[in-house]
C-alpha cells in the first residue's frame, strides 16, 4: 500500500507516551496540505502499530473544518498499515481536507512500524 502523498516538511514530530519507564504509545504529529493552508494533525499509535486516536491540532482553511470533528476522527480507531483507508467517510464541502487527512494518516501508519522497531 502506498499513501501517494509527499511529506509536508522534512520532519515528523514523535512523542513517546510512557508511564513509569514503560512505553505505552507513540504520537506522531504531521502536516498535510489543505486547499491553500497546512492542516496539522496528531495520530496516536499503540505498540502494535494500530491507531488509538487521531486529532486535528490546527485547521487553517476557511472551509472544510468538519474534519476536526471527534466523531469523524474516530473512524481511524484501530486502523493500521493494512487497513482500507478508502472506507473513511467523506464530508460534503470538505473533500480536499478529507482526502489530505486520510492520506496523511495512512502515510503515518506506514511510518510507525519503522519508528517502533527503532525504539526497541
Amino acid at each position: 500500500m502506498e499513501a501517494k502523498q509527499r511529506f509536508y516538511s522534512k520532519s515528523v514530530i514523535v512523542w513517546r507516551v510512557s508511564h513509569d519507564d514503560s512505553l505505552l504509545a507513540i504520537g506522531l504529529m504531521d502536516n498535510v496540505y489543505g486547499k491553500a493552508q497546512p492542516i496539522t494533525f496528531l495520530t496516536i499509535f499503540n505498540l502494535n502499530g494500530n491507531i488509538s486516536s487521531n486529532h486535528i491540532v490546527k485547521y487553517r482553511e476557511q472551509y472544510g473544518g468538519q474534519v476536526a470533528d471527534a466523531r469523524w476522527n474516530k473512524q481511524f480507531f484501530e486502523m493500521n498499515e493494512e487497513s482500507n483507508f478508502l472506507k473513511i467517510d467523506g464530508i460534503s464541502g470538505a473533500t480536499i481536507s478529507v482526502n489530505s487527512i486520510k492520506k496523511g494518516v495512512m502515510k503515518l501508519s506506514l511510518l510507525i512500524k519503522t519508528i517502533l522497531s527503532d525504539l526497541q
